[in-house]
C-alpha cells in the first residue's frame, strides 16, 4: 500500500510540475506574441509618419519650385530621387534605432547600451548620419521659399531692382537659362547634402568623443575615490603594523627577560637540589655520629660504673686487711708486752697509697686517706707480717692492674665493634640508597611503558570508535541504497506498466483505425 501511494503521489507531483511548465511557456509565448504585437503597432505608426513626411516634403518642394517656371515643371521626386530615397532610408534606419535602442532601455542594462553604441561599425554610423543629414535637409527645404530664391538669384544671375513701389519681377529668357538653373540647383543641393553630412558626422564625432570624456571623467573620479580609500587603508594598515612591530619588540624583549629569569631559576633550583643534599648529608653524618656518641657515652657510663665497682671491692678488701692486721699487731703485744719504737711503713699500705692516688678520686678515696693517715703511726708495729701483707698487697696490685688493662681492652674492642658496625650500616646505607635508585628508575621506565600503552590504547580505542562509526556510516549508506534500489524497482515497474498500458492503447486504437 505505502507503495503504491508513494508512486501516486510521484505520478501527481509529475503531473502538477508538467502543469506548470507548460503554464510557464504559455505565459511566455503569450508575452511574446504582445510584444511583437506592440512592435509591429510602431512599426506601422512609423510608417505612417514616414509617409506623412514625405508628402510634406514633397509638397514644400512643389511650392517651392512653383515660382521658378510657370511651365510645366517635373516634380521634385524625378528631380532628385536619391535625396528622397536617402529620407525615407533614414527614417527606417532610425525607426530601427528606435526600436533597438527601446528594446535596450526596456532591458535597463546602461553598460549595455554602452557596449552596444561602442561595438557599432562605422558604416552603420555614416549611414544613420548620412540619412539625418538628409532629413534635416528636406527640412530645411521646407523651412521656406526665401532660402531657395536668393541662391537661385545669386547663381543664375537674375537682377532684382525695387523701383519704387512696384513689384519684383523674375524673367528666364529661355529654355537652356532654366535647364542651367536646374543643374545649378542639383549641384548646389548636393555640395548641402555633402556639407550637412560632413557636419553631422563631426557632431557626431563630438558628441562621442564628449561622451567618451565624459566617461574618462566619471572613470577619473571613481579611481580617485578608490585611490583615497586605499590611501587611507593604507595608512590605517601602516599604523597597525607599525603598532604590531612595537608590541612585538615589547613581547621580544620580554621574552629575552622570562628565558633569563628561567635559566636564573633552573641555576638556582640546581643550587637547592645540591644544598638539600648536602644538608641531608650532613644531616644524616650528624645523626650517624649522635647515635655513635650516645652509645660512647651509654658504653662509658657502664665501664664507670663496672670501675666504682671495683674500687669499692678493692676499698672493703683494703678495710679488711687493716683490721686483721691491728688485730694480729695487738695480739703480738699482748703476748710479748713490748712495743717497738720503730715504725716502719709496709710497702703494702704505701703500694695501696700509690694505686689510690693514682685513681679517681671518690669519697671513700677520701675515708681511706685519712685512715692511712692515721695508721701510718701503727705501720712500724705490723713487722711480723710485713711478708704476708707484702704477698697479700702485691696479689691486689696485680689483680688491680689487671682489671684495669681488662677495662681498656674492653673499651677498644667496643670501640671496634662500634666502628665495624658503623661501618656495616653505611654499607648497608648505600647499598640500599642504591638500590632505592635502581628502583625509582625501574619505577620510571615502568611509568613510560604505562604510559606509552595508555597512547596506545587509547589511539587504538579512537581507531575502533573510527571504524564503528565508518562501520554504520557505510551501514546507513547500504540502507539508503538498498531503499533507492527498491524505490528505482518499483518505479521501473510502474513505468513498465505504464509503458504496457500505451502498448496496449496504441495497439486498440490501430486495431480501431
Amino acid at each position: 500500500m505505502r507503495r503504491r501511494e508513494r508512486a501516486l503521489h510521484e505520478d501527481a507531483a509529475l503531473s502538477h510540475i508538467a502543469r506548470e511548465a507548460e503554464a510557464r511557456l504559455a505565459a511566455r509565448r503569450a508575452a511574446r506574441a504582445e510584444a511583437r504585437e506592440i512592435r509591429l503597432r510602431e512599426l506601422e505608426r512609423q510608417q505612417r509618419e514616414a509617409a506623412v513626411d514625405d508628402r510634406t516634403d514633397a509638397g514644400s518642394y512643389t511650392s517651392l519650385s512653383k515660382p521658378v517656371s510657370p511651365l510645366s515643371t517635373p516634380r521634385p521626386s524625378a528631380l532628385c530621387p536619391e535625396l528622397f530615397s536617402s529620407s525615407r532610408t533614414a527614417r527606417s534606419s532610425t525607426f530601427l534605432r528606435t526600436s533597438s535602442s527601446g528594446s535596450l532601455f526596456e532591458d535597463g542594462s546602461y553598460s549595455g547600451l554602452l557596449r552596444h553604441h561602442s561595438s557599432r561599425p562605422m558604416d552603420e554610423r555614416s549611414e544613420r548620419d548620412f540619412a539625418d543629414m538628409t532629413r534635416s535637409g528636406s527640412l530645411y527645404r521646407s523651412s521656406g521659399p526665401g532660402l531657395s530664391a536668393a541662391t537661385l538669384a545669386s547663381l543664375g544671375g537674375v537682377g532684382s531692382s525695387r523701383r519704387g513701389s512696384t513689384d519684383t519681377s523674375f524673367s528666364i529668357d529661355s529654355e537652356p537659362s532654366v535647364r542651367e538653373l536646374r543643374e545649378s540647383l542639383s549641384e548646389v543641393e548636393e555640395k548641402y547634402r555633402r556639407t550637412m553630412l560632413s557636419n553631422a558626422q563631426l557632431d557626431n564625432e563630438k558628441s562621442h568623443l564628449a561622451y567618451q570624456v565624459e566617461l574618462l571623467r566619471d572613470t577619473l573620479e571613481d579611481m580617485e575615490e578608490h585611490t583615497a580609500v586605499k590611501n587611507k587603508e593604507h595608512k590605517s594598515l601602516n599604523q597597525e603594523l607599525s603598532r604590531h612591530r612595537q608590541s612585538e619588540a615589547l613581547l621580544k624583549h620580554k621574552n629575552m627577560e622570562l628565558q633569563e629569569n628561567l635559566g636564573q631559576q633552573d641555576v638556582l633550583l640546581k643550587e637547592k637540589a645540591q644544598l638539600q643534599q648536602q644538608h641531608a648529608a650532613v644531616t644524616q653524618e650528624v645523626l650517624d655520629l649522635r647515635e655513635v656518641l650516645n652509645w660512647k657515652d651509654r658504653r662509658i657510663e657502664a665501664l664507670e660504673r663496672q670501675r666504682d665497682y671495683g674500687v669499692e671491692n678493692l676499698e672493703g678488701t683494703a678495710h679488711s686487711n687493716a683490721k686483721n692486721a691491728s688485730m694480729k699487731h695487738h695480739s703480738d703485744l699482748e703476748c710479748n708486752g713490748e712495743v717497738s719504737t720503730t715504725r716502719e711503713s709496709s710497702p703494702f699500705v704505701e703500694n695501696l697509697f700509690q694505686g689510690l692516688d693514682s685513681g679517681p678520686e671518690s669519697v671513700l678515696d677520701v675515708r681511706i686517706r685519712t685512715l692511712l693517715e692515721e695508721k701510718k703511726t701503727l705501720q712500724e708495729e705490723v713487722c711480723s707480717l710485713r711478708t704476708e701483707l707484702e704477698k697479700v698487697g702485691i696479689h691486689g696490685v696485680m689483680e688491680r692492674r689487671e682489671t684495669a688493662n681488662g677495662l681498656d681492652l674492653a673499651i677498644l674492642d667496643n670501640q671496634r665493634d662500634a666502628n665495624k658496625q658503623i661501618s656495616e650500616y653505611k654499607m648497608k646505607i648505600s647499598k640500599a640508597e642504591q638500590e632505592i635508585t635502581t628502583l625509582s628508575q625501574t619505577v620510571q621506565r615502568l611509568e613510560a611503558q604505562l604510559k606509552r600503552q595508555r597512547e596506545a590504547v587509547e589511539a587504538a580505542e579512537t581507531v575502533e570508535d573510527d571504524l564503528k562509526t565508518d562501520r554504520r556510516r557505510l551501514q546507513r549508506e547500504l540502507r539508503t541504497i538498498q531503499e533507492h534500489v527498491q524505490e528505482l524497482e518499483l518505479t521501473n515497474g510502474h513505468l513498465s506498466r505504464r509503458l504496457e498500458k500505451l502498448k496496449a492503447s496504441r495497439s486498440t486504437l490501430l486495431s480501431q483505425q
